[in-house]
């Protein structure tokens, strides 16, 4: 295998607790008393978590994900087509599974479920392919998505970056800064932005700033195993906080430009502490019952430190010994990210007070929290495998645990924004673990979660079909099987987790007969 993104991802879980750290004293959690009725139809009202916010629709979203480069096919002009033209992947992408002629068809399958929602991201390259040419036809393909969402009565929960982004942008960054870390990325991002929210906004609620920063920094910045490949712990302070920069900056923007937006990024959770033991949610009823479990936020790290910067308005850099040396931290400059937005750009001229004025200030820049929810990374050897994540553990009850661990903390809405099994081009996994099981049992954990009080707002499936996963067609992860290297039809053949996924959509949950049917795999 090449020097693709699986096969090096697995180290940024490691650098990353190393490199990227959430400064401020964690929040104080308490455990709420106020319980929502536990009887397995409950969801909670839109208009009693979000009273503001004016929606339409207070059903809970039902949904399917998916995103531009895995599907769509057909991109010239980005970093991933240029990281893929280089041989840096296993599988060549030209064509995705071809989401850019059968979006229609996919849209109408994700209603066949009885899905309300529908999870993509807008392609940057596809709209401005060029540096200030913004492409009508690439404009027309998202206007006619969005359109065949609404017409069926769905949500649209919109990813304005999934890891890819014009290759312009890293053939005009300067010296040896190349694309997030280029001061420049921020009003480059700003300008595409506006132009997006501006030409799809009324139709648009739910905003997505950026898809896992906490996978995609380490990975893009120092293990060199995503474009634009680099392994330099100082570039990835750089490009983090260029990032949380752009994002805080895009939180003001689209609240100006569309005021009942909702606004935040996804993160990947990774479940506390790789190598020990689990330690569960704080104020868990099993942390409360084991006066030998010590919470720890930092724990976590991995996962939160794009929360906690946005939330306490800090970030620190921790020097820290790397297999090529000592990061210095002299050669960046220690400020707090809410400092360095008082050096603002020209979208906000004249410099005004960050304390006092929301368009500066960046502290609390999300209406939600989205995380993505897979694994149990709980030995050396399901690090290992993030290149096959067929052999990781799955751990269902840790879903519970996150939810509660961010309702705690951040008493936020929160959104479900992927969730998701791996095959091996369709073999039958060694654990036993089916699509069908994975999604009782995930969602059986997500409703013991609200009924403890977390205002879930949304569970999203990756994915309504199988796609390229950065580098490689062979994990699959789709309600619908898509044979790319081998069907030049690309025909969308439904899995039994279809099924599965109507009846819980159906019933708001999962039912007496799918938990009987639909059991985890016994442990040998």
């Amino acid at each position: 295998m090449k020097n693709s993104f699986v096969k090096k991802i697995a180290l940024s879980l490691f650098s990353a607790c190393l490199v990227l750290s959430a400064c401020s004293s964690p929040d104080t959690i308490t455990s709420t008393n106020n319980k929502v009725q536990t009887n397995s139809n409950f969801f909670p009202d839109f208009n009693t978590l979000l009273p503001n916010q004016n929606l339409q629709d207070n059903s809970f979203q039902w949904g399917v994900s998916t995103a531009g480069h895995q599907s769509e096919g057909y991109d010239t002009t980005s970093i991933w087509n240029n990281w893929d033209m280089l041989g840096k992947t296993l599988d060549s992408n030209p064509k995705g599974v071809d989401f850019l002629n059968k979006y229609q068809e996919d849209v109408d399958l994700a209603k066949g479920l009885g899905a309300n929602g529908f999870r993509f991201s807008i392609e940057w390259s596809r709209i401005e392919p060029r540096k200030g040419y913004f492409d009508p036809k690439g404009i027309q393909f998202y206007r006619n998505l969005l359109n065949a969402i609404k017409a069926k009565g769905m949500t649209p929960v919109v990813t304005l970056i999934h890891f890819n982004y014009p290759q312009w942008l890293i053939n005009e960054s300067k010296g040896n800064n190349k694309g997030i870390e280029d001061p420049q990325f921020i009003d480059h991002f700003l300008r595409y932005t506006e132009f997006v929210v501006r030409e799809f906004g009324s139709d648009i609620k739910f905003w997505v700033t950026f898809n896992e920063p906490n996978i995609w920094i380490p990975g893009s910045y120092l293990t060199g195993g995503m474009p634009p490949g680099k392994k330099n712990p100082v570039s990835a302070v750089k490009a983090m906080w260029n990032l949380l920069k752009a994002h805080s900056k895009a939180y003001d923007l689209i609240h100006q430009l569309d005021l009942d937006s909702m606004v935040s990024s996804n993160v990947f959770y990774i479940l506390p502490k790789p190598f020990g033991a689990i330690t569960p949610a704080p104020n868990t009823l099993e942390s409360q019952n084991d006066s030998s479990i010590k919470i720890d936020d930092k724990n976590t790290i991995d996962t939160d430190w794009f929360y906690e910067a946005i939330n306490t308005g800090n970030v620190s850099i921790d020097s820290q010994t790397f297999s090529n040396g000592k990061l210095q931290t002299k050669a960046v400059k220690s400020l707090s990210l809410k400092d360095e937005l008082n050096q603002t750009d020209e979208r906000n001229k004249p410099k005004i007070n960050a304390e006092t004025d929301s368009q500066v200030a960046w502290l609390k820049k999300f209406d939600y929290v989205a995380f993505d929810y897979y694994y149990r990374f709980r030995t050396i050897d399901h690090i290992l495998n993030l290149t096959r994540p067929w052999l990781i553990e799955l751990y269902p009850d840790g879903i519970y645990d996150a939810i509660m661990y961010y309702h705690k903390k951040y008493k936020k809405p929160i959104l479900i924004a992927e969730n998701g099994i791996a095959t091996e081009n369709l073999k039958p996994r060694a654990d036993k673990w089916t699509r069908e099981s994975a999604l009782v049992q995930h969602i059986k954990y997500m409703k013991k979660a609200m009924a403890d009080g977390a205002n879930v707002i949304g569970y999203y499936h990756w994915s309504i079909t199988d796609n390229y996963e950065w580098g490689t067609y062979t994990p699959r992860f789709g309600l619908y099987t898509v044979n790319a290297l081998t069907d030049p039809s690309m025909k969308r053949i439904p899995t039994p987790a279809v099924e599965v996924y109507k009846e819980i959509i159906k019933n708001n949950g999962v039912t007496d007969n799918l938990l009987n049917k639909y059991q985890a795999p016994t442990k040998r």
